[in-house]
């Protein structure tokens, strides 16, 4: 396979019968949808929240100059680390916590409006 400058495709197994053209084209977008999450990743900390946690949605301002900088926007959360730091020379202490998103590449147009 692949041969002749042709790509090799992804292929998928599904353990439900398909029926029609309808339904393999919504199973298809859903499972593109789920791959998609994963295409921009990051991690940050913010101030302590105990809303924050697995499954939750924010709203994250990369660069706040401009609007519509393609980073800006909504991230699900994938993982939250809650914990108290001790005043220091680089920072004031306190209830902090770190933060891990992810999203697709449209920037909020997953699962997950």
């Amino acid at each position: 396979m692949g041969g002749f400058g042709m790509k090799e495709m992804p292929a998928f197994e599904v353990e439900q019968p398909i029926y029609t053209k309808e339904e393999a084209d919504a199973l298809a977008e859903s499972m593109f949808r789920k791959a998609a999450m994963g295409y921009i990743t990051g991690e940050g900390e913010c101030r302590g929240s105990p809303e924050i946690k697995p499954g939750v949605v924010v709203d994250i301002i990369v660069n706040p100059d401009n609007a519509g900088d393609r980073f800006n926007g909504k991230y699900m959360v994938i993982g939250a680390t809650h914990r108290y730091t001790s005043a220091s020379t680089t920072s004031r202490g306190g209830y902090v916590t770190d933060i891990r998103v992810r999203r697709d590449s449209e920037g909020g147009e997953g699962d997950y409006k």
